[in-house]
């Protein structure tokens, strides 16, 4: 009788040990599909970001791919959870310090156009809104947009100054407006004579439309 006392019990731990593993085994599968959901969902959304990072991040893009075409995803798991975390960080990262200069530069441009608009009674209605405009700027996660939203910041603000120049106050006649592009012509300087030609062209040119009546909008 001791034992078959003997042999019950331990058939009973060796089937409790197997629950429990069982159970463990089958928390670390619902752990490890939320993370392979999330690194899927990340891949999707960050392609386009993949493409602006280093050689070495762009590699781990592509384990991330090679990971996600697999049948069987515990082989590589370990290593494209820790490729995601870094290029999470490092998309983060970039987004995080592109923004904040894209941010500066707009809001740079804001002030300017703010006091132009004030100097000329002109209301902030007929011009850009800043508070809409900076946070379209905040609210961009893609690194591409946020590139080209650095670039064709000169031409938004020549755009909203030709706006607020072009407003006339009731009663007031229209002010007169020419852009002026100052690098019209001319990409390379290599001497003081080139640089004196270039000076006095511009000075030229600038003094013909003051002339005319016309305000300088420098593009």
């Amino acid at each position: 009788r001791g034992i078959r006392r003997g042999t019950k019990q331990s058939a009973e731990t060796s089937a409790k040990d197997l629950i429990d593993k069982s159970r463990k085994a089958g928390d670390f599968l619902v752990r490890t599909f939320e993370v392979y959901k999330a690194i899927k969902s990340f891949f999707e959304s960050s392609k386009e970001n993949f493409k602006e990072l280093s050689a070495e991040d762009q590699e781990k893009a592509e384990l991330l791919q090679s990971f996600l075409s697999e049948e069987d995803i515990s082989t590589k798991f370990r290593h494209s959870k820790k490729a995601y975390e870094e290029l999470k960080a490092a998309i983060d990262s970039y987004l995080k310090d592109l923004k904040a200069e894209v941010v500066k530069i707009y809001t740079d441009i804001f002030n300017e156009l703010n006091e132009q608009a004030e100097t000329r009674e002109c209301p902030k209605d007929e011009y850009a809104q800043q508070d809409y405009t900076i946070n379209g700027i905040k609210n961009l996660n893609s690194i591409t947009s946020l590139k080209n939203k650095r670039l064709s910041a000169d031409n938004f603000k020549t755009i909203q100054l030709d706006k607020i120049l072009s407003y006339t106050p009731a009663g007031q006649t229209a002010e007169a407006t020419k852009i002026y592009r100052v690098a019209s012509g001319i990409s390379v300087i290599t001497t003081q004579v080139e640089l004196d030609q270039f000076i006095g062209k511009i000075k030229g040119d600038m003094e013909k439309i003051l002339a005319d009546n016309k305000t300088i909008i420098i593009k």
